[in-house]
């Protein structure tokens, strides 16, 4: 009763996944972690992949749900809802130690049954803005938007940090610079169509139809580089002019004693004076060690 009527067989979620590469699993389903001499680590991933490849084939779990509604009688009506879940029958459950979902029981009612009020406690929530990315929620959004392959994953996410557009903060959370927030700015405004999230999925897909002599690559390189190239020329001057936001700092120029400034260069943020003309540049490591940035005066 634990194994399907036919084997279980998985599609790619991703259109754009390469599967070139078998599943990671065991080559003897029968040896089991505490049968190998493993070390504590070892073990532990061993386990993680065979219990994996082990459920991927067993038959589903039957969840039984119940949701109560109870409508308040008084001068305006409310209503409360309340659910619950029993497991029926455990399923590819039964390979885990602890089960996966929590159980909770509701009492048997029926429809109309009266209810007392024993108790109301009230609370008062907002809602809260998504979190910021990491490295791993951001991947997850490249896969979901069909952006990039797996084996250039990590390069944009390295490029980005090369060219200073995001770093990364305490906890792992990534945010824009003011270097990248620009660079949106004047790319949206300019080139809509090629920073639009549909855009490498669109150009993926061409690719793609290229390889398989659906079309071909001088037409659709044409077709992407002639207004392309308009758009370049007429936008060219306007890059120049973009201005990036400098954050204020508490320090004071040692030439001149105006404020000191944080600015964003090839290498990274460097203090830098606000006054004019006066020019002393200070590189420091403002971003933390992932910048091997000069201590030296840079006038």
């Amino acid at each position: 009763k634990y194994l399907p009527q036919i084997p279980r067989k998985y599609k790619a979620r991703s259109r754009l996944a390469q599967e070139a590469h078998e599943a990671i699993r065991p080559t003897d389903i029968s040896k089991t972690a505490d049968k190998l001499q493993l070390t504590a680590d070892h073990q532990k991933l061993y386990d993680l992949i065979w219990k994996r490849t082990v459920v991927c084939q067993m038959a589903e779990a039957q969840v039984a749900e119940t949701s109560l509604l109870v409508e308040g009688q008084g001068k305006k009506k409310y209503i409360a809802k309340a659910s619950g879940q029993k497991v029926k029958f455990d399923g590819w459950y039964r390979v885990y130690d602890k089960m996966p979902i929590k159980e909770q029981e509701l009492p048997e009612l029926s429809e109309n049954d009266p209810l007392d009020l024993k108790k109301l406690d009230k609370q008062q929530k907002f809602t809260e803005p998504p979190p910021r990315f990491t490295e791993a929620t951001l991947i997850r959004e490249l896969e979901k938007n069909d952006i990039g392959r797996p084996s250039t994953y990590a390069p944009i996410i390295s490029t980005l940090y090369e060219r200073t557009y995001i770093e990364r903060q305490e906890g792992g959370k990534i945010i824009p610079t003011p270097v990248g927030k620009t660079t949106v700015d004047f790319l949206v405004a300019n080139f809509p169509e090629v920073v639009n999230v549909t855009f490498t999925a669109q150009m993926e897909n061409n690719l793609d139809l290229i390889a398989q002599g659906q079309k071909t690559l001088p037409a659709s390189l044409e077709n992407f580089w002639e207004p392309f190239e308009k758009q370049v020329e007429k936008v060219a001057e306007e890059a120049g002019k973009m201005k990036i936001e400098v954050e204020e700092t508490d320090q004071k120029c040692e030439k001149c004693g105006k404020m000191m400034v944080i600015r964003y260069g090839r290498f990274g943020k460097f203090l830098a004076c606000s006054g004019f003309p006066c020019v002393l540049d200070k590189a420091e490591r403002l971003a933390g060690p992932c910048l091997n940035l000069s201590l030296s005066l840079i006038r």
